[in-house]
């Protein structure tokens, strides 16, 4: 049995903590390890590699706050320039309706004939048009 197919069937069993090839004979083996680590030792010339398999808690987790940081940092420099451009767009719209107003202003101010702030009434005049109808009764 090769390291895959040991790898697979530790993997397959909940209670499976580790997991090694074993070359016992010319034979190639697996070994299994339930619960506490036992009957494990440390050879001065080397051995075989021991796999343990580990909880996702019991991780490091500096990775998911490199992560998280990155995403601040892409929202934030997407936000920001939004709402940025988002004031000057509105600066100006306001900035156009009020110019847009002052100039009607002007112009009605220039068709009423007032000069300047003051009202002359002798440049105004009133003229009234009296329309005489007459009614044909037969």
């Amino acid at each position: 049995m090769g390291l895959d197919e040991c790898a697979k069937k530790c993997l397959m069993d909940c209670a499976c903590t580790a997991y090694a090839t074993s070359n016992i004979s010319n034979g190639i083996g697996c070994l299994n390890w339930f619960g506490e680590l036992i009957d494990s030792r440390a050879y001065p010339n080397g051995g075989q590699d021991l796999y343990v398999r580990l909880a996702a808690s019991d991780l490091d987790e500096g990775g998911h706050k490199k992560k998280k940081t990155l995403v601040g940092v892409i929202v934030a420099a997407t936000v920001i320039p939004g709402i940025l451009l988002l004031g000057v767009v509105g600066y100006y719209s306001k900035r156009r309706r009020w110019l847009t107003r002052k100039l009607n202003r002007r112009v009605r101010v220039r068709r009423l004939g007032i000069g300047r702030g003051a009202l002359s009434l002798s440049s105004m005049r009133t003229t009234l048009d009296i329309v005489g109808l007459s009614f044909a009764w037969s």
